[in-house]
């Protein structure tokens, strides 16, 4: 199986490393706070790769003989990779999205587990994590995965009611690969009237292009309803002014008469973007 082999590694072979010493932030052989930041935009994205259109994945399933490994420059894996939760993760992108080029050499491609079980099977050793702080955000890549799978019986819970229950695989699903999965999950949450327990991931699609005509409609389908009106207010205090202007604008199709004291809250916020530094330096870029 050969994995994505460009990101930034820690140096064991440091000497530092290899005489056992400790090592403190900074160290040249960690990675430094600009390299961890591309390590996490990576691991948020790597199903991306194995899912693409372009991508061809070749499994190789049996292990090479590793008889003559240096074991002073290369460290030996004895796992099999459907137990790392690196390579769970990335099978069962490249599964779903039919990117295996050889599934007929493939006899033990990992089943989908629910979250909650892959959580208790890291806990007992039965999936393991080489670099512990690569689970949370390999963890959040599964998740996307997982409930993409999953998406037909979240949209039916959405129809019938259920987003409070599932409202972990409905975030996941605002965030799956497919825009047409995302849009369809935009659309019912609007029908259901319950874009207020989203709000927060539904005013970033107000900043997409491509998902605003989606988003307007399902606001469209929001109108008067409390709940989103609510969420969307209490956003308008957001630190980012751009957050807060697709609020007014998000508001505008929800509560198009609003209050006094709503008309007036956005009223304030357009007229604080005029003294806003920020914006004043977007405006002339």
């Amino acid at each position: 199986f050969f994995d994505f082999a460009s990101l930034y590694q820690i140096d064991y072979l440091h000497p530092d490393m290899l005489r056992g010493r400790d090592i403190c932030p900074g160290h040249p052989a960690l990675r430094t706070h600009a390299q961890e930041r591309k390590l996490k935009e990576a691991i948020q994205g790597v199903d991306k790769i194995f899912a693409s259109g372009i991508s061809h994945v070749v499994a190789l399933p049996k292990i090479h003989n590793l008889s003559n490994l240096n074991e002073a420059i290369f460290t030996r894996r004895e796992a099999k990779f459907t137990k790392r939760f690196w390579c769970r993760v990335e099978i069962l992108a490249a599964y779903l999205f039919n990117r295996i080029a050889n599934p007929e050499d493939i006899s033990d491609i990992p089943r989908s587990r629910s979250p909650a079980s892959i959580e208790k099977m890291l806990q007992f050793g039965e999936l393991i994590v080489s670099c512990e702080s690569d689970r949370p955000l390999l963890m959040e890549t599964y998740k996307r995965c997982y409930y993409t799978e999953q998406r037909s019986h979240i949209i039916q819970q959405i129809q019938q009611g259920g987003v409070s229950i599932y409202i972990e695989g409905v975030q996941s699903l605002l965030t799956a690969l497919d825009i047409t999965v995302r849009h369809e999950v935009i659309v019912e949450l609007g029908r259901a009237k319950a874009l207020g327990v989203v709000a927060r991931e539904i005013i970033g699609f107000m900043l997409d292009w491509q998902s605003f005509g989606k988003i307007s409609e399902a606001l469209e389908d929001c109108r008067g309803d409390v709940d989103t009106v609510t969420a969307l207010t209490d956003m308008l205090i957001d630190r980012d002014w751009r957050v807060r202007l697709a609020v007014v604008c998000a508001l505008d199709i929800v509560q198009p008469k609003g209050t006094q004291e709503g008309i007036a809250a956005r009223k304030f916020v357009l007229e604080s973007l005029r003294y806003d530094a920020e914006t004043r330096v977007a405006a002339t870029t």
